[in-house]
C-alpha cells in the first residue's frame, strides 16, 4: 500500500456527549460508562463541579482532577495528560459546560475581547472562534474512550401552523454543533432516561434508553469491535421474533415486550418455542 495509507481496522474509541438539566443522573451515568469502557484501567474525571463525582467514589474508583480555571488551554493540557499515561483507559469531562460558560471558557474570552477592543459582538468571535476550533480539534484526536456532560437549557420557538410557543427540547450550553464531533449524542432526561439525538452506531440511532449505564457502555464497546452495536436483549428479542414468526405465534410481541431486558426469562420463552 503506499506510504500515506494503512489497512483499516476496527475498534477505536468511543465519543459519547450527554446533557440534561441538573439532577438528572449524568455524572452517575457517565461514571458507569467509563468504567466498562476502561476496561482493566482506570478512569480519570476532569470534574468542574465542585467534586459532584466524588459522592460516587465508594462504587467506582477513579482518579480526579478539579480546574479552577476553565480555558481551552486547562481542558486541552489535562486531556493531553491522560492520553499520555498508560494508566488510564477513559475520560469523563464532567462537565463540558465550563469550557464554554466558565471562567476563562469560550464564552469569557469573547466578552473579555469584546470589551477590550470595544468592538462589537460578531468581531469579537474572530478571537473566540479559534479557541472553540482548539478544543474541538483536540477532542477528535483524543485517541482514548471520551464521555463529556453537559448541563441544559429549555429552547422554545413559534410554532409555524398554530403560530403559539413551541417547546423545541432542552440543548446543551455549549457551541453550536458541538456534540456532532460525536459518536454518540443524546439527552438524559427526568426520568433517568437517555433519548439519542445522534448515533454512529445505527442500533442505538432515535432510540430511548432507561437509565444507561454499564449495558450501554458494553453495547458500544461491541458496536466498535464488531460493528454489532446490539445488546444481549436485542439478539434474544430478534432471535425470538424470528422463531415466533416461522412458527405462527402470534402473541409473541406482546409477551417479550412484557419481559423487557430481562436475559433469562427472554432465553427461557425462546427454548420454550424450541430454539
Amino acid at each position: 500500500m503506499p506510504g500515506s495509507f494503512h489497512l483499516a481496522t476496527p475498534g477505536g474509541a468511543a465519543k459519547i456527549f450527554i446533557w440534561g438539566p441538573s439532577g438528572n443522573g449524568k455524572t452517575y451515568t457517565g461514571l458507569a460508562m467509563a468504567s466498562v469502557l476502561a476496561g482493566d484501567r482506570r478512569v480519570a474525571v476532569i470534574d468542574t463541579e465542585g467534586g459532584k463525582s466524588q459522592k460516587y467514589a465508594h462504587r467506582w474508583d477513579f482518579d480526579i482532577s478539579m480546574p479552577k480555571d476553565h480555558s481551552p488551554t486547562t481542558y486541552i493540557h489535562l486531556m493531553d495528560e491522560v492520553e499520555a499515561s498508560p494508566v488510564y483507559g477513559a475520560l469523563l469531562i464532567d462537565s463540558f459546560t465550563h469550557a464554554w460558560m466558565g471562567k476563562n471558557g469560550i464564552l469569557d474570552i469573547h466578552d473579555r475581547q469584546a470589551s477590550l477592543s470595544r468592538s462589537n459582538s460578531f468581531n469579537a468571535w474572530i478571537v473566540a472562534t479559534p479557541e472553540q476550533r482548539r478544543i474541538t480539534e483536540r477532542i477528535l484526536a483524543f485517541t482514548k474512550h471520551l464521555i463529556c456532560t453537559s448541563r441544559a437549557h429549555e429552547r422554545w420557538g413559534v410554532d409555524e401552523i398554530t403560530g403559539r410557543p413551541k417547546d423545541l427540547g432542552e440543548r446543551p450550553f455549549q457551541g453550536k454543533g458541538i456534540w456532532y464531533e460525536f459518536d454518540i449524542c443524546g439527552y438524559l432526561d427526568k426520568n433517568h432516561t437517555l433519548q439519542i439525538d445522534k448515533s454512529d452506531c445505527s442500533a442505538l440511532d432515535g432510540g430511548e434508553i432507561p437509565l444507561p449505564g454499564e449495558e450501554l457502555a458494553r453495547q458500544v464497546l461491541r458496536w466498535l469491535e464488531t460493528g454489532d452495536g446490539l445488546s444481549d436483549a436485542d439478539i434474544l428479542r430478534r432471535r425470538v421474533r424470528d422463531m415466533a414468526r416461522a412458527m405462527g405465534v402470534e402473541d409473541w410481541q406482546e409477551i417479550v415486550d412484557s419481559l423487557g431486558g430481562d436475559i433469562e426469562a427472554l432465553q427461557g420463552y425462546l427454548e420454550g418455542l424450541g430454539g
